[in-house]
């Protein structure tokens, strides 16, 4: 249990690169348990739980490519941005990407409505350590 609570806790963190320095640290720890709770657990359960779909359509998923990978990169990055970039409104449903990005919009919408995202320009311009956290970084 202990090990897959590993797997549980850096998936959302590697999420938090996408928003490094832009969101308040309330509001993501919401998004965090909301998306871990709903998504990234359904998404290991599938992977590596004995009836998970996945694994009895053999799929093997030793390292977490999938449940930690796959999912952390798809909800940081824009599962629908690229194909309109590319001119593709049209989104992916065979690798669910659209399904991810959804999901995680839904629960980083519905935590901007409840408490609030983003931090002020000013805020930024000092940076969140200082301004959210009270703490220094870096002396220079």
């Amino acid at each position: 249990m202990i090990f897959q609570c590993m797997f549980a806790v850096i998936t959302p963190a590697l999420i938090s690169g996408a928003f490094a320095e832009r969101m308040r640290f309330g509001p993501f720890l919401l998004f965090t348990i909301l998306w871990a709770t709903l998504v990234y657990n359904t998404l290991a359960h599938w992977v590596w739980a004995d009836g998970g779909w996945l694994k009895r359509s053999g799929a093997l998923d030793f390292a977490g490519g999938i449940a930690v990978h796959l999912s952390s990169g798809v909800a940081a990055s824009a599962f629908v941005a690229t194909h309109l970039a590319a001119g593709n409104s049209e989104p992916c449903y065979r690798c669910n990407h659209f399904v991810y990005f959804v999901v995680t919009y839904s629960f980083l919408k519905a935590v901007d409505v409840m408490v609030g995202l983003h931090i002020s320009e000013e805020d930024e311009a000092r940076g969140l350590d200082l301004s959210q956290h009270s703490e220094v970084g870096y002396n220079f």
